[in-house]
């Protein structure tokens, strides 16, 4: 895991980038449901995030992509890593849908009780200033509209309280 953790420092050389995709590929050691679930196949999915962030985002989008939010509330273990490769992940444009719309269906599936919980960074993604990505409104808002259009009232309660804090004027600085 140290290992992995000084990959950052190596993500512009094509070696590091390319076994980064092979560990996080269908087929690779950090790609299953299984390895993604432990603690420690977590925390390198993070690690590997900093390397292969395009690699990364796929790679969350097949595994947790379509689970149901009670699999997702189950799955604890790596819940924590799994939020912080998130929240690199939904800064970026290009993997913004992806890790938005995993963090909403975790927000929905809440089981953490600090402030950088799912919930947390999710609504954080609403403020007008200091929301913790580069993509614009527009896109932020249209992720508030599919979970809306869900019908699922868990993630209809996330996207309000999403919307509030866009109401908000306490997070200006």
């Amino acid at each position: 895991l140290a290992f992995l953790r000084q990959w950052r420092y190596f993500d512009l050389t094509r070696n590091a980038v390319a076994v980064a995709e092979k560990l996080l590929g269908r087929e690779g050691l950090f790609g299953s449901l299984d390895a993604l679930s432990s603690e420690f196949g977590a925390q390198c999915l993070d690690a590997l995030s900093h390397v292969a962030p395009d690699t990364a985002a796929k790679t969350v989008q097949r595994v947790f992509g379509e689970m149901p939010l009670e699999t997702l509330r189950d799955a604890s273990e790596g819940r924590r890593y799994l939020v912080w490769t998130l929240q690199k992940l939904v800064f970026r444009r290009q993997s913004f849908r992806v890790a938005a719309r995993l963090l909403m269906h975790l927000a929905a599936a809440e089981t953490e009780d600090w402030s950088n919980n799912a919930t947390g960074l999710f609504k954080q993604l609403f403020q007008l200033e200091l929301s913790g990505t580069e993509v614009e409104p527009a896109e932020r808002f249209a992720v508030l509209d599919e979970g809306i259009a869900s019908g699922d009232e868990r993630i209809i309660a996330v996207c309000i309280e999403a919307l509030s804090m866009s109401l908000s004027h306490r997070h200006f600085s």
